[in-house]
């Protein structure tokens, strides 16, 4: 269910990412005459570029696309996972200038496509909800994030109109909603009083996992805001 209820709003949220992307290029087609700004960035969502390019004196639109790749540990409860982040962006916004150039405000859409991977495996003992289970077990954890999310900012630019190098600075947050985490467990295993369970089927064990699998998910929305900041910087070049 919970899957359906997420797949209903990814295809609402990409629908109005893709109103808001043919706005800004039909924006960028009108906007021939202005110089066209080429950047790579560097930020908290990975390495990117980015196109800019001046709709009016004091507004601009962006089309941009970023990736990002973490391979990490983390612990949780007292359990050892190996995190693999995968992450690829695609933003659009509309930058508005409102003293002409330099500080900038941003309204945008980002169509976000990742991979969020956590696993548990190789320990002697897991504390599995209420209960200590030993053996062959691997937990498997997957982070659910919406695909589509609203973006505000603001920022800074050495310029924003004719040709020459450009840099900037970009300070804003993401909306990333409602986060949810799944749980899976595989292998074999025997509880705190000795006996060998099936856990694909044991109804303790499985009743241990979703408490579990509902303790992680409260930690990783304590270390992913459903406003999640963002900060990168730019180099490129104005023609």
């Amino acid at each position: 269910m919970n899957r359906i209820i997420i797949d209903q709003l990814n295809k609402r949220n990409i629908f109005l990412f893709t109103v808001f992307y043919l706005v800004v290029n039909a924006s960028l087609a009108a906007a021939t005459d202005r110089s066209l700004a080429l950047e790579s960035t560097l930020g908290s969502n990975g390495i990117g570029l980015k196109i800019e390019k001046p709709i009016s004196e004091k507004l601009s639109a962006t089309i941009g696309v970023a990736s990002l790749a973490i391979d990490t540990d983390y612990e949780a409860d007292g359990i050892d996972y190996n995190a693999e982040l995968s992450q690829h962006t695609i933003n659009t916004s509309l930058v508005w200038y409102p003293f002409g150039s330099r500080f900038q405000a941003v309204l945008g859409l980002s169509s976000i496509q990742g991979d969020y991977r956590l696993e548990a495996r190789g320990q002697n003992s897991y504390e599995i909800g209420s209960d200590i289970y030993e053996g062959n077990i691997t937990l498997k954890s997957e982070i659910i994030v919406p695909r589509v999310n609203p973006y505000l900012g603001v920022g800074w630019r050495n310029k924003n109109t004719g040709a020459g190098i450009s840099f900037g600075l970009d300070l804003g947050v993401f909306w990333l909603g409602d986060i949810q985490v799944t749980m899976a467990a595989e292998g074999s295993a025997v509880n705190s009083s000795g006996d060998s369970i099936n856990i694909n089927s044991d109804p303790d064990f499985l009743t241990d996992l979703a408490e579990e699998q509902n303790s992680l998910e409260e930690d990783i929305k304590k270390l992913i805001h459903p406003w999640m900041p963002v900060g990168l910087i730019s180099l490129g070049y104005r023609f």
